[in-house]
């Protein structure tokens, strides 16, 4: 089946896709999975549990929030294995439903000739080329990057430890944390991890490739001046828990990888296709919530919440709006890095803002209902991607975070235009968002 799929009258002839073990390291997000076939023995039981999880992903959750009672038949859905050793875990065959039998049915998704109008084009950068000849903390602005705010509320007062080989179990508090981890020690290793993660190893050269362990250090003593907000009673050498020093490491780690030399114009590396093209879009089934758009390229906006519903319509009334299209199936994204891994951002809108010039505005938009920690991250990266593509033959480029209470409260406030509310949403973006991250 594997090396037939696709061709007519072979075993693989109705595979729709084959999707490799890379799923398990990368965490794609695949709702829809029928079968999983094992192709390399193992035996470890946790690498069960996470292709068993792999096949778990529900097409929609709207039916769990009935209760059992009240949900219609049919309503479970089911994967098969092939391969797997199922030791200790109990194995029930059922026949799965296709996706969108029950709740939504799937409606396909495509460009519609008729609003053709409305296409849009975006740059497939997949890198940057920079040159770095000025110091690192002159081309990393501290002042500007994403605050860490360190309170008790996320953290422990205390943690038991115990000992990897042996017995006992120890307590460490902050207070013995403290006496251990010097602020400078924190300095000291946050560099090192940087120095390490821009200075890959095994790549045959001899000197480093990235900024030098000195800059490090500087930056990360810049940004610990400009960047840390202590709550008490919090101290300034809890910057040295893993949970707040892993934060400071993905801010200043996607800052360091996205930096570009003041006065300079960084030089996109396009991948192929150069440009995303609404026009060249596949067609795909949906089976979430739809929305039939007026100024989009697209038959229906293809939405994963309310939310989104929400800020669609705003964008179609808005008259300061000339065309916008769901980032849905079109394939673009920007990289940020997390725990080291370079990972790939899906904005969730592409918006075109009229602005009184020739020249309109180009926004990448996302709606948020909840902050989660990467959050600002991505926000970040999203708007160090802004402002490097920006003039040139890509015309100006702007990042919106749309948090759902602030948009409510715009809505609320008489926000009329997309300028109104990107005025409103960017005015409370620092007092507001930053602190829930």
């Amino acid at each position: 089946m594997v090396n037939t799929v696709g061709r007519i009258g072979q075993p693989g002839e109705k595979v729709r896709c084959i999707i490799s073990v890379n799923m398990l390291s990368e965490g794609w997000d695949v709702k829809t999975v029928t079968h999983i076939l094992g192709l390399r023995a193992f035996v470890s039981p946790l690498l069960t549990e996470q292709i068993i999880g792999r096949g778990l992903r529900r097409t929609s959750y709207d039916v769990l929030n009935q209760t059992l009672d009240e949900r219609p038949d049919g309503y479970e859905e089911t994967m098969d294995a092939f391969g797997i050793p199922f030791i200790g875990f109990p194995v029930q065959k059922r026949r799965r439903p296709k996706a969108g039998e029950w709740g939504h049915k799937p409606v396909p998704v495509q460009p519609d000739a008729r609003k053709v109008q409305y296409r849009i084009l975006v740059p497939n950068v997949r890198s940057w080329a920079v040159g770095i000849v000025q110091p690192l903390s002159e081309i990393v602005a501290t002042k500007d990057l994403q605050k860490t705010v360190i309170n008790t509320s996320e953290t422990p007062a205390e943690v038991k430890i115990s000992p990897v080989v042996g017995f006992g179990e120890q307590v460490m508090t902050y207070d013995r944390f403290r006496a251990e981890y010097p602020v400078l020690k924190s300095v000291f290793n946050i560099a090192t991890e940087l120095y390490d993660r821009t200075n890959p190893t095994g790549t045959g050269r001899d000197l480093p490739s990235g900024p030098v362990f000195d800059e490090l250090v500087e930056l990360v003593l810049s940004y610990f001046d400009r960047g840390l907000k202590i709550v008490p009673p919090m101290d300034a050498r809890d910057v040295g828990v893993w949970y707040w020093r892993s934060k400071v490491l993905n801010i200043l780690e996607t800052a360091i990888r996205n930096s570009v030399q003041n006065g300079a114009q960084s030089i996109p590396v396009l991948g192929d296709p150069e440009w995303l093209d609404t026009t060249s879009m596949r067609h795909f089934q949906w089976t979430g919530i739809t929305y039939e758009g007026v100024k989009t390229h697209t038959n229906l906006v293809a939405c994963h919440n309310d939310l989104e519903l929400r800020f669609a319509r705003f964008l179609d009334k808005a008259p300061d709006i000339e065309r916008y299209v769901k980032n849905e199936n079109i394939g673009f994204s920007l990289t940020y890095y997390e725990s080291s891994r370079p990972r790939q951002y899906y904005p969730d809108f592409l918006v075109v803002q009229k602005d009184g010039g020739n020249q309109p505005v180009f926004w990448l938009a996302e709606t948020k209902g909840e902050i989660r920690p990467n959050t600002m991250v991505k926000a970040e990266a999203a708007e160090l991607w802004c402002r490097k593509i920006s003039g040139g033959n890509y015309g100006r480029w702007r990042y919106l975070l749309v948090n759902e209470k602030d948009f409510a409260r715009a809505l609320n406030a008489g926000a009329k235009t997309f300028g109104e509310l990107s005025k409103r949403l960017l005015a409370t973006v620092s007092s507001q968002v930053l602190i829930k991250s």
